[in-house]
């Protein structure tokens, strides 16, 4: 399946703003991000199932809606999954293990969260990067270094500023 740079862009530009900004703008990002996050999946899901695009898109505008309360409302749980989700589809693209690894690993971070939540943000962040970069045709290792150094002075930007 091939996606457009101009979604690549949008999702560096959101991977960024998590690095810097995310522990501040946790609930909005959330919110943004979790719809965001929601509408893909359902609309991949969806598309790859039922191959029908009108149903397939209200089904997105749907997740998009019930993401963006939900990011909002459970603003952990939805950092969480997100951030497990993401790391799941990096080790494996086997769907079921996806699912069990993110099931599994959103439990993890969520309790870790309260702890460590601006690491969690900056990770997601960072990793949003790399999927981006590497989407847009950069090497692996560049993308690599790219995401972990923004991750790095994001997170020590996030550190700075006052805790939530």
């Amino acid at each position: 399946m091939m996606y457009t740079p101009v979604i690549n862009i949008l999702a560096i530009a959101m991977g960024i703003t998590l690095c810097f900004w995310g522990l501040q703008l946790t609930r909005i990002v959330s919110s943004i991000a979790f719809a965001v996050f929601l509408g893909y999946i359902a609309y991949i899901y969806a598309h790859s199932v039922l191959h029908n695009p009108v149903l397939s898109s209200v089904l997105t505008v749907s997740a998009v809606l019930i993401g963006f309360g939900l990011g909002f409302i459970m603003f952990r749980f939805a950092i969480s999954l997100m951030f497990s989700y993401t790391i799941a589809s990096i080790v494996t693209s086997n769907v079921y293990l996806v699912m069990a690894l993110t099931i599994i690993l959103t439990a993890i971070v969520y309790i870790l969260s309260r702890y460590l939540l601006s690491l969690i943000i900056s990770s997601t962040g960072s990793i949003i990067i790399y999927k981006s970069l590497i989407a847009l045709g950069l090497s692996q290792i560049p993308a690599i270094v790219l995401a972990i150094v923004i991750g790095i002075i994001g997170l020590v930007n996030q550190l700075k500023r006052e805790r939530i």
